[in-house]
């Protein structure tokens, strides 16, 4: 391998980048790119269809058809366009012109903005990382509390108001996300989560691509079994409305598409020939029609109690057993 030549090219805060600082000229410590295209297609689609998901049904009832399908397509497009940007900007660092290095987020974030701007976007990208984490892990430790209700109780560790461990058959607080209504816990379910999450977040990101592509087939076997399910059990006395004042799908639809921040991490694993535009927009366009076939038909045939979401409403005893059992494996798929 022939080493990359040191050479020098200015940022625009004016400062000089040294070519051998901003690539790793051997692989050794990361492997070889070994991500191809399936593997691409899915690893994008798994980060489009975040924790999100389960709340564009609820996001179409409350904020209206036209709206939240305007937004869902808007920010989708946009996104998109913010990934095929970042994806550019990458190449504007000194040996890295045919993405032969690895440049990360923060990194190119730091090479060509002011310092306050860097300290800024990376608050934000930390943040970012972490609520979609949060959201996540709530999620699945949730649907796995409410998996183990069903088989016979649920048990946690209860830290307020009533501090010691705690098990239950029936839920505290019907409608409500979690079995154990208001109260502050330790669950199993959440425990169960920890326990297998921690593991995968020691593997690089291509060594965990076979797991990102069994979540990705599960993740549309789960959809089409809602779908048929919404399908079935269409309201259409209770239609979606065309617009409506609430401006909850803003926030619910922006929430979705926080995947442009891993498009550096992807691009530094993928192989040569991945094309990286058509991937992109290929992928969005995926996450789009997932979004609004989700959303429209959830909102169309659920109905939402308190803060309840998909999952929550799916869980019912009243739902189906096909959709109800299948919604119990959604955790495993994100």
């Amino acid at each position: 391998e022939t080493p990359c030549q040191v050479g020098k090219m200015s940022n625009r805060a004016g400062r000089t980048i040294t070519r051998e600082s901003t690539i790793y000229i051997k692989d050794e410590a990361f492997g070889e790119k070994t991500i191809g295209s399936i593997g691409s297609y899915v690893l994008l689609i798994n980060n489009i269809t975040g924790p999100g998901l389960v709340v564009l049904p609820l996001a179409f009832q409350q904020s209206g058809f036209i709206v939240t399908t305007l937004l869902v397509g808007i920010f989708g497009v946009l996104s998109a366009i913010c990934c095929c940007l970042l994806a550019e900007s990458m190449t504007k660092i000194p040996g890295n012109e045919l993405f032969g290095g690895r440049v990360e987020f923060t990194y190119l974030v730091k090479q060509f903005l002011p310092r306050r701007a860097y300290v800024t976007i990376f608050a934000l990208f930390i943040t970012s990382l972490v609520s979609t984490n949060i959201s996540s892990i709530v999620q699945s430790g949730q649907v796995l509390d409410q998996a183990l209700l069903e088989a016979g109780r649920a048990c946690a560790l209860e830290l307020y108001p009533n501090p010691g461990f705690t098990c239950i058959t029936n839920p505290e607080v019907e409608g409500s996300n979690s079995v154990f209504g208001d109260s502050f816990v330790i669950s199993v379910g959440y425990l169960v989560i920890l326990v297998v999450s921690i593991p995968m977040g020691y593997l690089n990101l291509d060594d965990n691509i076979l797991v990102q592509i069994l979540s990705f087939l599960g993740l549309m076997i789960i959809c089409v079994i809602w779908v048929v399910y919404f399908a079935n059990n269409t309201k259409l006395d209770q239609p979606v409305p065309p617009t409506a004042s609430s401006a909850a799908a803003f926030g619910y639809v922006f929430f979705n598409y926080s995947f442009v921040i891993t498009i550096p991490s992807w691009i530094n694993e993928k192989k040569s020939d991945v094309k990286i535009n058509s991937t992109i927009w290929w992928t969005t366009f995926v996450g789009i029609a997932m979004f609004f076939v989700i959303g429209l038909f959830g909102a169309l045939a659920m109905e939402f109690k308190g803060d309840s979401d998909l999952l929550t409403t799916l869980t019912d005893r009243g739902v189906a057993d096909y959709a109800r059992i299948t919604t119990y494996f959604f955790p495993l798929c994100r």
